[in-house]
């Protein structure tokens, strides 16, 4: 990339080779406070180069050195001639001199990749860092500044492209890291690093962020105009989608004869009332990514697109000024988060009090088993009374049936000696109960079997 004179050997990072240097040197830095540039012809407009002119030539040479296939587009080139904007960088140039000393101004050419109707508000307003997206804020929140032609075309879109080649004063540069708000503090000091970079060797990715509002000059207005025979058909296809979604929204004619607009609008349509979200409906997640390519285009912070604003992530706040760290700004979530934040406090606040109910629950549990285990212990002790009870009285009864058994001997003894007595007076021996003495044993046996039964 362009590259001047003088190098950063203790800015934390380090550059390219001298022998890479002096090739690169070839594009001065021309002007100062006190004059303009040569090219500038004593104008204070935008001015456009022809193709014969070496200008012209001379730009188109360092990007086909820088890599950029010029072949694939129809290059015009023009100058920003705003000797208001460039005093305030020369004076911004002369105050680095002064703090950092010359070896450590690091002023180079850079690339910004834009969209072509961002142009104007750049010129007019520079660049405003708080439009820089959160997905670009990979080094760091800031504008985004590359030595390579390629890598700015990435963030261009559409069949004409726009690359700005801007003269930035980098000076010493620390690392810059995802969502960093504003460089490090320098060591022993308040005092913050004036740019951030991808890589602390060789970077190839440089970021201003917080207290740098006149670090950079946009010089060089550089258009590139795809040719269609080189357009691929993805990009093609973005284009006539933008054109569709930009026409059907914006379209209120039911019966438009353009091919597609009831299709588009009912995508809109659909997407406005749809609850399953882009994961889990096809239509809502083909319009998300439409959305995606309009909302990186759009700078309107009150667009009425579907989800373009919630898309864009603009912070809320005016960013510091300089030399003041910026505060932490709390993340803004769009709708869509928030509502799913949302049902995640109160399903926990869900399973809180469930959790709760289950605990009462388990210990009245706990507390019936207890009582439970106590009337089975009752229980089981009133069934050991019982069954000691049982046992007394079993002897009890066996006891008494042993008694009463002699007793009962004893009398039929005494009542069988007296039957006897009473046949030997009266025996008759026609009557049942006559018994020969010589079978005395037997009679007995059978007198008291006799007497049993009648009892």
């Amino acid at each position: 990339m362009f590259t001047s004179s003088s190098s950063s050997s203790s800015s934390g990072y380090t550059d390219e080779p001298d022998s890479k240097k002096r090739k690169l040197n070839s594009f001065s830095f021309e002007g100062d406070l006190n004059s303009r540039p040569s090219y500038w012809l004593d104008k204070t407009a935008i001015i456009s180069f022809e193709k014969t002119d070496s200008m012209y030539n001379k730009i188109i040479g360092i990007l086909i050195r820088d890599g950029l296939d010029v072949t694939n587009y129809d290059i015009s080139i023009e100058c920003n001639c705003d000797l208001d904007r460039f005093n305030m960088y020369c004076q911004q140039k002369k105050t680095f001199m002064r703090i950092l000393g010359s070896d450590k101004v690091n002023e180079r050419w850079l690339y910004h990749g834009t969209n072509l109707e961002n142009v104007n508000s750049i010129l007019i307003n520079s660049f405003i860092r708080e439009k820089n997206k959160e997905k670009r804020s990979l080094f760091g929140k800031g504008t985004y500044f590359s030595r390579d032609p390629n890598e700015s075309l990435k963030y261009s879109f559409g069949q004409e492209k726009v690359l700005l080649l801007n003269r930035v004063l980098l000076g010493e540069s620390c690392l810059g890291t995802k969502d960093k708000n504003s460089p490090d503090c320098k060591s022993n000091s308040h005092k913050m690093y004036e740019s951030m970079v991808n890589k602390l060797q060789n970077p190839s990715i440089f970021v201003l962020s917080s207290g740098s509002d006149h670090q950079c000059y946009v010089e060089f207005i550089i258009k590139l105009k795809c040719k269609n025979s080189l357009m691929s058909n993805r990009e093609r296809n973005i284009e006539l989608h933008m054109k569709l979604l930009e026409h059907s929204h914006n379209c209120s004619d039911p019966k438009c004869s353009l091919s597609n607009c009831k299709k588009m609008k009912d995508l809109i349509k659909h997407s406005k009332s749809c609850s399953l979200g882009f994961f889990n409906c096809f239509e809502c997640k083909q319009f998300k990514g439409i959305i995606s390519f309009h909302s990186i285009r759009c700078n309107n912070k009150k667009c009425t697109m579907p989800n373009c604003v919630n898309n864009k992530g603009f912070s809320q706040t005016h960013l510091p000024q300089p030399r003041t760290p910026p505060p932490l700004q709390p993340r803004i979530f769009p709708p869509s988060y928030q509502y799913i934040q949302n049902q995640l406090i109160l399903s926990q606040q869900e399973v809180g009090r469930l959790q709760h109910e289950l605990n009462q629950q388990n210990k009245k549990a706990l507390s019936n088993l207890d009582i439970l285990r106590q009337q089975q212990l009752k229980v089981a002790t009133g069934l050991k009374k019982l069954s000691e009870q049982q046992k007394l009285t079993t002897e009890k009864i066996n006891a008494f049936s042993s008694e009463n058994h002699k007793n009962i001997e004893v009398e039929e003894d005494d009542h069988i000696f007296d039957s006897e007595k009473e046949l030997d007076e009266d025996s008759d021996p026609d009557e049942d109960f006559y018994i020969p003495k010589d079978d005395y044993q037997k009679s007995k046996l059978i007198i008291k079997l006799h007497l049993a039964k009648k009892k």
